[in-house]
């Protein structure tokens, strides 16, 4: 029985742990809402995160380790380190050494750091070497329907239950940016699953990983729409973009198909653009008005300290902006870092970036040139440019798992380690 569970676990444990850091917080967000138990998703990502690493820990010892033996992951690894090292500095002396005034607390943030990335990194060199086959991602989307059809359910049923009617996707403990992001997770799996099983040939089999794709496809553009998050859609982009050009590239039979996709996502995307500037709407947007106003104020503060920053007093002087630009972050990454860390953590953030995009364009160019069924580690990477452009547009460097976690997990996908057995074959039980 062990034996079985255990085998189980080795094959099916990075599918899970995927959904869980992706989709699980939907489902557990309507749980809260409906049965009042407390939804907790970075805690069920980190138990899952632990229970995996510890399984692979007992086959495999510190062989991932090896890991650190290839020059991309170093680096990202020693940026990663210095970022952390030099925002908790900051932190350590705005909080105990020289007080500033907090809107968020110097405890929270720590502790929003610890929940949502550092488990997760410190897990993934074991969470990597469970098997993963050309399958997990079909297996990964199945759930991730799964999960966003009942959220979406549970949002459209919640007047009936408060008697309100709530305008965008979102629970108490779900805003309705992430649940439009991970919605976006959705389609993105959906489109590149689609159009490489597409692309191959037309058994049974093949026609229910496309059922499972084109589903995956329109439940996840249907939690998008109802959340209505700007920067989610704007995340499809690039694998809508990607998904064309390869069904251009598999010659005639399949271009049909192509020119019928085009024309649908530029009759959407056009008319979209049509109807906002027509109406005047762009900069009527309280919500964009808002961060455009604190972008401004945030560039201002890093040209009048452009060395170390202001440190978390940027806090209180965002807070201090008249609305609608009244938030205690700015909405942006990059300015965040620059404003908070200074010359030397924007530095470390660049560093990080760069090992992270050079992994992302490995990804690319290793499916273009050989294409194979498995679309793991091309998902990867569009799942983390999916984080970088939320990165620009939501989120305090403690609050984006999806770019750290997410960047980590592809520079050691791309970047493997063989250990006793063949990586994704831990020992026999």
């Amino acid at each position: 029985m062990l034996v079985a569970v255990h085998r189980y676990v080795l094959s099916f444990g990075f599918v899970v742990w995927l959904w869980a850091f992706v989709f699980a917080r939907i489902p557990l967000a309507a749980i809260q809402h409906y049965f009042g138990l407390q939804s907790r998703p970075f805690v069920l990502t980190n138990l899952i995160s632990i229970g995996l690493a510890f399984i692979a820990f007992k086959d495999i010892r510190w062989n991932p380790i090896s890991f650190l033996k290839r020059q991309l992951v170093v680096l990202a690894a020693a940026a990663l380190f210095v970022f952390w090292i030099l925002y908790f500095l900051r932190l350590g002396f705005d909080t105990f050494i020289e007080p500033v005034e907090f809107i968020e607390s110097s405890f929270s943030l720590a502790k929003s750091f610890v929940n949502s990335i550092l488990i997760s990194i410190l897990c993934l060199p074991w969470i990597l070497t469970m098997r993963r086959s050309s399958f997990s991602i079909d297996l990964c989307a199945l759930f991730g329907s799964a999960s966003v059809c009942i959220g979406a359910i549970a949002y459209l049923m919640k007047p009936f239950k408060d008697g309100i009617y709530y305008t965008r996707f979102g629970f108490e403990d779900l805003n309705p940016i992430p649940a439009g992001h991970s919605s976006a997770s959705l389609v993105i799996m959906g489109v590149l699953l689609f159009v490489y099983r597409y692309t191959q040939d037309r058994s049974f089999g093949t026609k229910l990983l496309l059922l499972n794709a084109s589903c995956a496809v329109l439940i996840g553009l249907w939690g998008l729409r109802l959340s209505m998050t700007r920067s989610a859609y704007l995340a499809l982009f690039p694998v809508i973009v990607f998904g064309l050009l390869w069904l251009f590239r598999r010659g005639r039979p399949h271009r049909l198909v192509f020119f019928t996709a085009l024309s649908t996502f530029l009759g959407l995307v056009v008319s979209k653009i049509v109807n906002i500037l027509g109406r005047d709407l762009l900069f009527q947007d309280p919500s964009l008005s808002g961060r455009l106003t604190r972008f401004a104020a945030v560039w201002e503060w890093i040209c009048a300290n452009p060395f170390l920053g202001v440190g978390f007093r940027v806090q209180s002087l965002l807070k201090a902006l008249p609305e609608p630009a009244s938030h205690w972050y700015s909405h942006n990454l990059f300015l965040e870092t620059y404003v908070i860390g200074g010359l030397f953590m924007f530095i470390a953030l660049v560093l990080f970036l760069s090992a992270v995009v050079r992994s992302v364009l490995t990804a690319l160019v290793v499916q273009w040139r050989h294409p194979g069924p498995d679309v793991t580690a091309l998902t990867l990477a569009f799942l983390w440019v999916q984080a970088l452009i939320l990165a620009c547009f939501s989120g305090h460097p403690a609050l984006l798992p999806g770019f750290w976690v997410g960047g980590s997990l592809i520079v050691l996908a791309i970047n493997p380690v063989m250990v006793p057995g063949q990586q994704l074959n831990l020992k026999r039980e």
